[in-house]
């Protein structure tokens, strides 16, 4: 029995030096279906009735952070059918059904957009909190491993997206996923997932970087994620046979930046990025008022390339610092392929666009790379394509200094930062390298 319960913590500090405590947390999503939940709570109480006598679990409202219950297995040998173990403990079965049979039905005008929707950090945090013990506890999240709380647009995974690793190195109060100053807080914490089967995290490729990005997490505060699978039975083999953490080979990206990247699966072939280019030049006169211009710009290295732009000179610079702007939308994202994981980052314009006045600058943020970078900016014009491959020099550190002076100053005297002449692309096209 290892977890102190919120709802005594007062006033069993006033009134004893004991803690109470339990063997498991059991993390519920109010977002499923009705008929999801319910089976999702037996799948729970079964599991629940098979333990020990004394095997007592808490179970948590991992959305809302509220506790529904405490399961508790007596000790006596007249509760050992799972029929007597159910009665005893009716208040919790009941308040579980209950929540079962209302899931999907709370307050749906700020309803997240994931099924299965549990605000990870916040649970933990709330169980760690109250943690009392020093042996190993289970904690089961039986929801998704997407975050999307409406009131933490900017940090949604939803559709996608991914938090890059410069959430992780910042405080709580910059990033939801910050764990700055947080080193021990999941110590003695044994994280399993139990994925719901929507099709979200199916493909095997994304599923990788959640995983990658909740190991991380939660090693960083000294916790272990044992469990990420939509099997939930080999979840409980795994919590009952004490399963050690899978060997992994995740490390930090010492790149800073706060970003949310968006892992997609593509057809790279159909893609801007990959789709032949057009031999013919455009004409002078129509490049004053270009419609639906979009630049894209791709890489392959073990760095990290910034795309800026801006249609006019008093025109908001659109960036992954900036990406809307009454002129359009800036997107970073990685293309997952059968072939390779290629990064990209892509400037919408929503506004006609004279090109001999859009300024185009390519940064090489930085990374790990050791040799000069290789790099494509494209233009797709009515549906046309047009680009321009460049090689920009090494960098072993992160900085987006000299872009500014890029734009200002009309050049650049950085060799890792790149200026463009959108009209000299499209008007004298050249073959990619």
């Amino acid at each position: 029995m290892k977890f102190l319960n919120l709802n005594f913590l007062i006033f069993l500090l006033l009134s004893s030096n004991m803690a109470l405590a339990y063997d498991a947390v059991f993390v519920f999503s109010p977002y499923q279906s009705p008929d999801s939940a319910k089976s999702q709570a037996k799948e729970v109480l079964k599991y629940l009735t098979e333990e020990k006598p004394g095997y007592e679990a808490l179970l948590v409202d991992g959305y809302n952070i509220k506790v529904m219950g405490i399961y508790k297995n007596p000790e006596s040998q007249s509760y050992i059918s799972a029929k007597a173990r159910l009665k005893k403990n009716g208040k919790t079965v009941k308040a579980l059904m209950d929540f079962s049979a209302t899931a999907n039905m709370r307050y749906p005008e700020i309803a997240p957009r994931v099924h299965g929707a549990l605000r990870i950090p916040q649970t933990l945090r709330f169980i760690a909190q109250n943690h009392s013990s020093e042996e190993d506890t289970d904690i089961i999240l039986l929801g998704s491993p997407v975050y999307d709380a409406p009131r933490d647009h900017a940090f949604s995974m939803f559709d996608g997206l991914i938090p890059s690793d410069g959430h992780l190195v910042v405080s709580r109060s910059t990033s939801p996923f910050g764990t700055d100053g947080e080193a021990e807080m999941l110590q003695h914490l044994r994280i399993h997932f139990a994925l719901p089967d929507d099709g979200k995290t199916q493909n095997n490729q994304y599923r990788f970087y959640l995983e990658r990005f909740w190991t991380l997490y939660i090693e960083r505060q000294d916790g272990s994620l044992i469990s990420f699978t939509h099997d939930t039975q080999s979840v409980f083999s795994n919590v009952k046979s004490n399963r050690p953490a899978p060997v992994h080979n995740y490390t930090i990206d010492l790149n800073p930046k706060l970003e949310m990247i968006r892992f997609i699966m593509a057809d790279l072939r159909n893609s801007i990025f990959f789709r032949p280019l057009s031999p013919y030049p455009v004409p002078r006169d129509q490049l004053k008022n270009v419609k639906s211009l979009v630049l894209a710009l791709k890489w392959d290295c073990l760095c990290d390339l910034d795309l800026y732009a801006r249609p006019f000179k008093s025109a908001d610079i659109l960036s992954i610092y900036n990406p809307e702007t009454p002129q359009g939308r800036h997107i970073k994202q990685y293309v997952l392929s059968d072939e390779k994981e290629w990064g990209f980052e892509l400037i919408a314009f929503d506004i006609p666009v004279d090109l001999a006045k859009l300024e185009i600058v390519v940064n090489n943020f930085g990374g790990m790379a050791n040799r000069e970078v290789k790099g494509e900016l494209r233009l797709a014009i009515n549906g046309k394509i047009f680009a321009r491959s460049f090689k920009l020099a090494a960098k072993d550190y992160f900085s987006a200094h000299g872009v500014d002076e890029a734009f200002n100053a009309g050049h650049n005297d950085k060799p890792y930062i790149m200026r463009f002449d959108a009209a000299q692309i499209v008007t004298n096209p050249q073959p990619s390298l």
